[in-house]
């Protein structure tokens, strides 16, 4: 797992970005607390006409990066609709 699986347990969620490259390492005591959601659609290449060669949109590091910046954590996680109800017992955490 990447730096987006470091601060609350992702790892019941299959892991669809093949990679984290550029993203800032997290804080283990952020001022808060943020996860950056992003739409995996099975039947596009890269999960979707708006995602990048590692499976994250492609603004998508950078956004979290400023929020990493401003002192937040902001893990990556991939919404995935056959995971749904799992998708849903990890966001509460």
């Amino acid at each position: 797992m990447g730096a987006s699986g470091s601060i609350v347990d992702v790892t019941p969620l299959q892991r669809m970005a093949r990679d984290d490259l550029g993203l800032q390492a997290l804080s283990q005591v952020p001022a808060f607390y943020t996860v950056l959601v992003e739409v995996y659609v099975r039947h596009h290449p890269w999960g979707g006409s708006d995602k990048s060669s590692n499976g994250h949109r492609y603004d998508s590091i950078p956004f979290a990066n400023g929020m990493i910046g401003a002192g937040m954590s902001c893990q990556l996680v991939h919404y995935v609709h056959e995971q749904h109800d799992k998708f849903f017992e990890v966001c509460p955490q």
